[in-house]
């Protein structure tokens, strides 16, 4: 007979084998914790653990693979749309982030500014303008993808 149902080693509770993960060194083939239970393990271990699970997550992320997958969802509708929220939400958030932003494109597409290389390297590819100050939205340092990077701190 097979078991339809088991018993959470956490919680004590009986509960039907669906909710639990699929574990395949497991004898029935189900981890004996139920998904709420190691749902709530896994948030405290995040909590407890930030810095690591940071640096773990952050390395990750720069599989090929994953780098290949994120570049791949960038051009579904579903991803276009949710990088459309995204920068809803930014602009709500940082409006006058925003509105410096805006500021310095018009300024480029009118003429009043004009695009130069990287203070840093000197690159011209790609070059953003960096405010050190959005009060002054066209007081921008001209630098590369990297460098700016750097100077937020991300680097």
């Amino acid at each position: 007979m097979v078991a339809t149902s088991k018993t959470c080693r956490r919680c004590g509770k009986i509960k039907s084998l669906t909710d639990y993960y699929v574990h395949p060194q497991m004898g029935d083939g189900r981890l004996n914790i139920c998904k709420e239970c190691k749902r709530s393990d896994t948030r405290e271990y995040i909590a407890t653990h930030k810095e690591q699970v940071r640096k773990y997550e952050k390395s990750r992320a720069c599989l090929p693979h994953r780098i290949k997958a994120r570049k791949h969802y960038a051009t579904t509708k579903a991803g276009k749309e949710a990088l459309a929220r995204a920068r809803a939400k930014y602009a709500l958030r940082y409006p006058g982030k925003r509105q410096a932003h805006i500021k310095v494109g018009n300024a480029i597409r009118d003429g009043r500014l004009t695009k130069a290389p990287c203070e840093v390297c000197g690159s011209t590819i790609k070059v953003h303008g960096h405010h050190d100050d959005y009060s002054r939205p066209l007081d921008v340092v001209w630098l590369c993808p990297t460098h700016h990077k750097e100077r937020h701190g991300i680097l």
